[in-house]
């Protein structure tokens, strides 16, 4: 599935999808939604415990950023993201400062294939 993302990718690029109510209102001028995961856990590391842990909520890859809409909202700005690696089936992006997170994901390589679509994007815009 992650090597028919990547073929797909460079061959169309990055296809935005439509934003829901809860991130369209969210977003940036410019800011598009490229990917959706629904009910996703999070983790967020740092180096003290964060009390806090376990999240769940919708995931949203947009053109500047990773949002987690749950009951407590995480955001990373993809800038920020220095290593993406898909461990133990998740994917685990570390974000620098001793921080980091990790996405529980049913395809956690798809999901890293895409943040780095997104991310090569962004380099090359």
């Amino acid at each position: 599935m992650a090597d028919d993302a990547r073929r797909r990718l460079r061959e169309q690029g990055i296809v935005a999808v439509e934003p829901d109510e809860r991130i369209g209102v969210m977003l940036a001028a410019g800011e598009r939604v490229v990917a959706v995961r629904r009910d996703v856990c999070i983790e967020r590391r740092k180096e003290n415990l964060d009390p806090v842990q376990g999240l769940h909520g919708d995931l949203y890859v947009t053109t500047c950023r990773i949002v987690c809409l749950g009951p407590v909202p995480v955001e990373v700005p993809l800038a920020a993201i220095r290593e993406a690696v898909v461990a133990h089936g998740a994917l685990r992006l570390l974000v620098g400062g001793g921080h980091g997170i990790e996405i529980r994901t049913a395809d956690p390589k798809l999901l890293r294939v895409e943040i780095a679509a997104v991310r090569a994007g962004a380099r090359e815009g």
